[in-house]
Parts: C-alpha cells; sequence; structure tokens
C-alpha cells in the first residue's frame, strides 16, 4: 500500500509517473562498474581514468586514445568499438561513413548506429560505420584525426564531424583554468605529469574512496525490486551527494596544477587572449578553420564531407527542457555551463562562413526543440537512445541526399 500510494503521491505532485526504468539502469551501471578487473587507479604516467569502464593512455598525434589492453569494446587503434561492419547487399550502393567527434558523436555510432543503417538502406544505401570519436576529443584533434586515418590508406566515402560542446564547454574549465593552452587536449597537464606530489596522491585517493562509496551504495540496491520507489529515493538520496562529491573532487585534482609547476610540457603556449569574450571568439575562429581543413582534406580524396554542430541543454534557447530533464539533467553549478552559454552564440555567429566555404553545414542546437518526450539523460551532453535516434536519422537523411547528389557517384 505504501508503494501503490507513494507511485500515485508521485504522479499528482510531478505530472508524470515515476521512472523507474532509469533509475534502475543507473543503478545497475553503478554497481557493475566497481566490481574487481573493471577499474585501474589511473595514476600511471600518461593515462587518465574518467570512469572505470576506459583507461586513456597518450598518443603521439592525437592528444589521447583509449588502452586496449584496459578498456573494453576499444579497437586497436584505441577509439571505442561500435557494430561489426554490415556487410554490402548486392544492389544496394555500400559506402563507408566515419564520424568525428567526441562523445555524443561516439554515442551517435553506438546508440544511433541502427538508426543510421537502417534509414540510408532505406535510400538504397549500405553503410559500414566507422567510429573515430572519443569523449573528450576537440578540435583540432577531429582534423588530425582524419590525417591520421588518411596517412594509413584508410579512406571512407563520407566523413561526418559531430562537434562544437567539448570545443566551448571543456577549453575554459579543464585547460585555461589552470593555465594550458585552449587548444591542446583537455586536462593535457595532468595526463604529462609522470610524479603525483603528495597532494595530488591524496586527492587521487580520496576520489577513488568516493567512487568505491558510491558502488558499494549501488550494489546494495541492485537486487531489490525495481518497481520500489522506496528502493529507488533511498538509493538516490545518499547517490545524488556522491555523485556531486566525486564532480568535486574530479575537478580539484584538475585544477590543483599551477601553470609554474608544470612548464612548457604540460601547459604549452600562453593563449594570447584578453578576457573570456576572446577566448570564446578565438575557439570559435579555429573551430571554423579546422571544420574549413577537414572539408579540404576529403575533398582532395573525394570524401563527402558533413559538420553538424551538436545540441545540448544548457543552450536554452534550442529546447525548454521537461520537468523531468530539469530534476537531473540540469544544474545551475555545472562547471560546463557557463562555456556553453557564453561559447554557443560566438560558434553561432561564425557558423556562416562555413557554409560560405562549401562546407555541408547543419545546426542542430534546434533539433529537439519541439519534442515533448525527455530527451538528456544525464547533467553534462548527452541524450537518450531516442535522443540519439533523432540526430542519427538527421544526418542519415543529409548523407543520402549528399551521396546521391554526386555527379559521378562515390568510389
Amino acid at each position: 500500500m505504501l508503494e501503490v500510494c507513494s507511485h500515485l503521491l508521485y504522479a499528482i505532485l510531478n505530472g508524470h509517473f515515476f521512472p523507474l526504468s532509469r533509475y534502475d539502469e543507473t543503478i545497475q551501471r553503478v554497481a557493475t562498474s566497481g566490481e574487481p578487473g573493471a577499474a585501474d587507479d589511473g595514476s600511471e604516467t600518461g593515462r587518465l581514468q574518467w570512469d572505470e569502464s576506459r583507461i586513456e593512455v597518450i598518443h603521439p598525434y592525437l592528444g589521447f586514445v583509449r588502452d586496449p589492453d584496459r578498456s573494453p569494446n576499444t579497437s586497436p587503434w584505441g577509439f571505442p568499438r561500435q557494430k561489426d561492419e554490415v556487410l554490402p547487399e548486392e544492389g544496394n550502393k555500400s559506402i563507408r561513413v566515419a564520424v568525428f567527434g567526441g562523445s555524443v558523436a561516439e554515442g551517435t555510432c553506438r546508440d544511433g548506429g541502427t538508426v543510421l543503417q537502417s534509414t540510408l538502406k532505406a535510400h538504397g544505401i549500405t553503410a559500414n560505420i566507422l567510429n573515430m570519436a572519443i569523449d573528450g576529443y576537440k578540435q583540432p584533434q577531429q582534423l588530425i584525426a582524419l590525417a591520421y586515418l588518411l596517412s594509413h590508406d584508410v579512406r571512407p566515402d563520407v566523413v561526418v564531424n559531430i562537434d562544437g560542446y567539448n570545443e566551448v564547454a571543456l577549453s575554459q574549465v579543464e585547460n585555461v583554468a589552470v593555465g594550458v593552452n585552449p587548444f591542446y587536449p583537455r586536462a593535457w597537464h595532468v595526463r604529462t605529469e609522470g610524479v603525483h606530489d603528495q597532494v595530488a596522491l591524496l586527492q587521487i585517493g580520496h576520489l577513488a574512496v568516493l567512487k568505491e562509496k558510491r558502488h558499494r551504495w549501488a550494489a546494495m540496491f541492485r537486487d531489490l525490486p525495481a518497481f520500489s520507489i522506496i528502493r529507488n529515493l533511498l538509493w538516490r538520496s545518499y547517490d545524488r551527494p556522491l555523485e556531486k562529491r566525486i564532480t568535486i573532487a574530479h575537478n580539484e585534482i584538475l585544477n590543483s596544477r599551477s601553470h609554474a609547476a608544470g612548464g612548457f610540457l604540460r601547459t604549452g603556449p600562453d593563449p594570447e587572449t584578453h578576457g573570456e569574450a576572446d577566448l570564446y571568439e578565438q575557439i570559435a575562429t579555429h573551430w571554423v578553420s579546422c571544420s574549413l581543413l577537414m572539408k579540404g582534406l576529403c575533398e582532395s580524396q573525394g570524401i563527402v564531407y558533413i559538420h553538424v554542430l551538436q545540441p545540448n541543454q544548457y543552450f536554452e534557447e534550442g529546447r525548454t527542457l521537461t520537468k523531468m530533464e530539469r530534476e537531473y539533467a540540469f544544474r545551475e553549478d555545472h562547471p560546463y555551463r557557463p562555456g556553453v552559454v557564453k561559447g554557443y552564440p560566438k560558434l553561432l555567429e561564425v557558423a556562416g562562413e562555413l557554409i560560405e566555404g562549401g562546407v555541408n553545414f547543419h545546426d542542430l542546437t534546434m533539433i529537439y526543440h519541439d519534442i515533448p518526450e525527455p530527451i538528456y539523460q544525464d547533467d553534462c551532453c548527452h541524450p537518450n537512445s531516442f535522443g540519439y535516434g533523432i540526430i542519427a536519422n538527421y544526418i542519415s537523411e543529409t548523407i543520402a541526399e549528399a551521396v546521391h547528389s554526386q555527379p559521378a557517384g562515390l568510389h
């Protein structure tokens, strides 16, 4: 009776039923992620662990990739491995689509890959999806990854670059704030720090303890009935502050290194900026330049290039969040929010230069504008499977139009 009353009361107060599946999925993920063998302390030189599912290592050209020996579902090149490529069907055009960008680009391959392939198949095109995206990638990493791919004689038919968010959200918080050049890979000072001082070791240990507490707390609730609001709310009552403490501890590690302690290896050249406004103008200009260079590389190889500006919940002109999303997918004090608020308008101001330069550019900041269902699954930037499907469907339609418009067809 208590559970029934809880469900009814929640629905009356919030206008929708309790999101049982979302709570249970998160509990299962957190409980599983901390099990033995799934994690590494990340303190070895050149390695950085953002969560228990991926460990990143320095790459001589790309900044960083995932360690295939310690990160599951990772290709030999160090990129998240997607589903096996689809064999071409007789009578259909077969193309290879390479997707570049950060975690949303990766998610579009992972969660939207089926939509990409099925929509293209409806246009008579069989597509093999090649993921070249990793969490945190920002320009010029996409540009360099494309050049690296081509240098190994791997030539896709279509290149899709999904970016914009990491460029403006990460550069200030994870680089500039600690004296690192904004165009260096994210948290470069941490990746290149070979010896941790005592304070840093204590911070890393504190973060590991918090993650272990969160895992153990979720494990206590993993096997309890998923339909129980009491189970879910009791778990969330302690998980929420733990999640926030983990974010704070993570940012303390990022912000604890000084410019003087790092040297050029860790910080790169000083950015010639005059305040935050100038910084975001430089980021936007650099973003345009990198995209134009990607287009030039693609054109030289007969490759179709498509550039997409990804949507984000902190660009509030794009969409009014649902009440449910406001509960778990939006934070006024999120460290990445200021970058989106200040940076997205700058990106949109210069987007016309991409179109003038002949780039097949698409602004998707408004793609969720009229959708009433919940889209975002966390308070960073990531859509749910439904949201990824919408992006994937749009991109596949764009690819089909571009492929069919090629006068001599694709190679």
